[in-house]
């Protein structure tokens, strides 16, 4: 189910992006008449999900000039420094050269983490690689720039009354999810402003969050999905690689997962997370995540369960 090399999210066959990636790093400690030590760094291509191939992509873009305004800014701090050794300052001038660094290093992670909570509070709309990047399947273009919560939000009013209230207007038997976001669109009132086609897109993308319940009419679905996206939009910034990602002690295991599963699970348009995130609990009450462990952690434990899980699936279709 976990493909990304990066966050494991599940990526649909073909549907990957491959880029360079840090894969590793080395320490080397040389022993004997000069004793020293080396550090290196590997990189490599891995295949990666939409969005972490999104963040790679907008956290590079504009490295160039960031790094010609460091350079300068390197230049004027070490000629102050030299200055300040001139004056006999030189706790100031060696602050002042240590500077440098220091700052590039501040501005650099805080770009990076705005960049990555920006892109998943876009609440993995379709992805479009660059030109000069990897070539992957092209993907629907994103239908809303400001998000799905967003764009719900201005479809309220329509939602809230008329038709969508009533029980003909939910899922029938048989009928897809994409199926019932056209009919959905197709009944929306014509007099709006916002076109079918972009109301589908929108419905399209909101149903990978919560999937509609049978019997349920749109207008409850709306409310609650409505609500989930906000849910998942405050939980953007967790780590799910620290303990802040696993299972709280008030937690059910369905809890959890539907808390920190649309941050690292990717599904195909017209398909819903609710549906990956149902076979992962399945698999969570046969391995119990352990206290203090992170998703992320857990989700590679349980590997094998994971893969046994997709052999029984692909055997089924």
């Amino acid at each position: 189910m976990a493909d990304c090399y990066l966050c494991g999210a599940y990526i649909p066959r073909g549907q990957g992006f491959r880029r360079n990636v840090q894969t590793g790093t080395s320490h080397r400690i040389y022993v004997g008449r000069r004793p020293g030590g080396s550090t290196g760094v590997q990189y490599g291509t891995r295949t990666l999900c939409h969005t972490c191939a999104r963040i790679q992509d907008e956290q590079r873009s504009g490295g160039g000039l960031r790094a010609f305004a460091f350079l300068c800014m390197c230049a004027l701090l070490v000629f102050l420094g030299f200055q300040a050794f001139k004056a006999d300052l030189a706790l100031v001038g060696l602050a002042l050269w240590a500077a440098g660094p220091i700052v590039w290093a501040i501005v650099e992670s805080n770009i990076k983490k705005q960049v990555a909570e920006r892109v998943w509070q876009e609440d993995n709309q379709p992805y479009i690689p660059p030109p000069q990047a990897a070539a992957g399947p092209e993907r629907a273009e994103a239908q809303d720039e400001d998000g799905a919560a967003a764009g719900m939000e201005a479809l309220r009013g329509f939602f809230s009354a008329g038709e969508f209230r009533l029980g003909f207007s939910a899922i029938k038997d048989g009928e897809s999810l994409t199926e019932w976001c056209e009919r959905t669109a197709e009944a929306f009132p014509a007099a709006s402003t916002i076109s079918k086609q972009e109301i589908r897109d929108l419905l399209v993308s909101a149903v990978q969050f919560r999937k509609p319940r049978a019997g349920e009419p749109v207008a409850v679905w709306f409310d609650e999905t409505t609500e989930r996206l906000r849910e998942v939009s405050r939980s953007v910034s967790t780590d799910l690689f620290g303990p802040e990602s696993g299972r709280r002690p008030d937690e059910s295991n369905l809890q959890w997962l539907r808390r920190v599963g649309p941050l690292f699970l990717n599904v195909k348009d017209g398909e819903s997370k609710d549906d990956v995130i149902d076979a992962l609990v399945g698999i969570a009450d046969q391995a119990p995540p352990n206290k203090g462990e992170s998703v992320m952690v857990w989700f590679q434990r349980v590997r094998p369960l994971i893969d046994e899980y997709n052999a029984r699936q692909d055997e089924a279709a």
